[in-house]
């Protein structure tokens, strides 16, 4: 009897972190904030990091402009993943849905599939840990860290390659209507 009660503890443990986080996601319709990312080795020590600024309006417009230390454009329109590298001059061109897949940023852009891509364990008042529930991603798991207002402010994804990839926001506005143009494809 005992073993029953703690299956149902966990269990309900579980839906009611899918449930809180799918909770606080649904809340979001956009952002643009600038961001920082960093890649930790598994020694501790930060290798890569990258500046830039992201622009975010559901359903599924991203911008991405990375701006050092080299200059990139990631544009995402629901159907579409627009990719320029300014340096080479070069854009590629993605199916959306296929290229965001189970991928941290498709947590904004989609947060329906939450529960479809990821276990979700609540490690903190403010932190949820998200396992990919398949096999074939870069990473082994996802850490979000949220303030006060429930805005997503940090994510970390632990790399299979033994790197942690850290992102930090600091926001300029949230849930505030984004202008369309900054979705718009101009190379």
């Amino acid at each position: 009897m005992k073993i029953l009660a703690f299956v149902l503890m966990c269990f309900a443990s579980v839906a009611s972190a899918n449930d809180r986080l799918q909770a606080i996601l649904n809340g979001f319709e956009s952002m643009s904030a600038t961001f920082q990312q960093a890649t930790k080795n598994d020694d501790g020590f930060y290798e890569n990091i990258i500046n830039g600024t992201v622009k975010i309006q559901r359903p599924n417009h991203l911008r991405m402009d990375y701006q050092f230390p080299t200059e990139q454009t990631l544009i995402a329109d629901g159907i579409r993943l627009w990719v320029r590298d300014h340096d080479l001059e070069q854009t590629s061109v993605y199916n959306q849905e296929e290229a965001l897949k189970g991928s941290p940023i498709s947590l904004l852009l989609e947060p329906s599939k939450l529960t479809e891509n990821f276990t979700v364990s609540q490690i903190a008042d403010n932190e949820f840990q998200l396992t990919p529930k398949t096999a074939d991603t870069l990473y082994e798991s996802i850490m979000l860290t949220l303030d006060a207002e429930k805005v997503v402010q940090a994510v970390v994804r632990d790399s299979v390659m033994g790197q942690t990839i850290e992102v930090s926001f600091d926001y300029e506005s949230y849930n505030q209507p984004l202008s369309d143009s900054a979705f718009s494809v101009v190379f």
